[in-house]
């Protein structure tokens, strides 16, 4: 059966441009941020004409949130043109914003088309899904990570190992899919894939600095998330998440990625900057 991810990713409209999305977990601590992106983007979808399809969206993390409570999405209509719409989103929890993002919609146009390769990697069936190998890890300190994988649940991420450390930007690939039979509703689909897209991305900035210092100790915190979506996709079909990190400096990362279906279109680009503290 379909629970879960599904029911906390469809907010509920309690008044005209006015939506309450359900809280993430029952476990103490910061909502993920991949989550409210998600709902976010279900909210503002649901304020659009059905000939318009999400083609970007560019979103500001503000405080953290709490996984504990519900969070309110008040949806700002810009704009509804002939061709495109724009929207804006707030997203409050206890009386403060805690997130905002910009979307636009544009009608389905022909035109011309072309894109970079998908790169060379092994399929999915090569790899463990990340749920079983965090059944594996007692680490304390990936508790909470270990939460939010069981949260996302049935969506699975396949790490592709082993990751090249000796060049430089070092490159993360990561199969994910849904995996269960969704309905063809291109912005479910779309808003799942912006929960997941902040899954392993957020990490991408450590990567050049993990090779030299396995033990580091870090924070690290979403700042922003834009995400560029090209052509219709499945995610309940196998997609290949290709990201690396290209700059770190003043306790900023910033990540850049591709993600592709398994025939090598390209579906989706994104970019992220994130908060990256160290601490000795």
């Amino acid at each position: 059966m379909t629970t879960g991810i599904i029911e906390k990713l469809q907010p509920e409209k309690i008044e005209e441009n006015i939506y309450r999305g359900a809280a993430f977990g029952n476990e103490k601590g910061t909502v993920f941020g991949g989550f409210v992106l998600g709902q976010a983007v279900k909210a503002c979808g649901m304020t659009v004409p059905d000939d318009r399809f999400l083609h970007s969206l560019h979103s500001y993390f503000i405080l953290p949130g709490d996984a504990t409570a519900p969070i309110v999405y008040n949806v700002d209509r810009i704009r509804d043109g002939r061709s495109f719409a724009t929207r804006r989103v707030v997203a409050i929890q206890h009386g403060r914003p805690i997130f905002n993002l910009s979307a636009s919609f544009q009608i389905q146009e022909e035109g011309l088309s072309h894109q970079v390769s998908k790169p060379m990697v092994p399929g999915p069936e090569n790899f463990e899904s990340v749920h079983e190998s965090m059944k594996k890890n007692d680490n304390p300190a990936r508790f909470w990570i270990n939460y939010i994988t069981q949260q996302l649940h049935p969506l699975d991420f396949r790490i592709v190992q082993p990751i090249d450390k000796e060049t430089f930007p070092i490159r993360k690939h990561v199969w994910l899919k849904f995996d269960q039979s969704l309905v063809d509703d291109l912005l479910l689909h779309q808003s799942i894939l912006a929960c997941a897209s902040d899954y392993t991305f957020l990490g991408s900035s450590l990567e050049p600095h993990r090779k030299e210092k396995p033990d580091l100790k870090f924070k690290l915190a979403t700042i922003d998330h834009s995400i560029w979506l090209h052509r219709p996709f499945r995610i309940d079909d196998w997609l290949l998440f290709s990201h690396e990190s290209h700059n770190a400096y003043g306790a900023r990362g910033f990540n850049q990625g591709h993600i592709f279906t398994q025939d090598g279109t390209l579906v989706a680009s994104l970019t992220q900057e994130n908060l990256m503290r160290v601490y000795e």
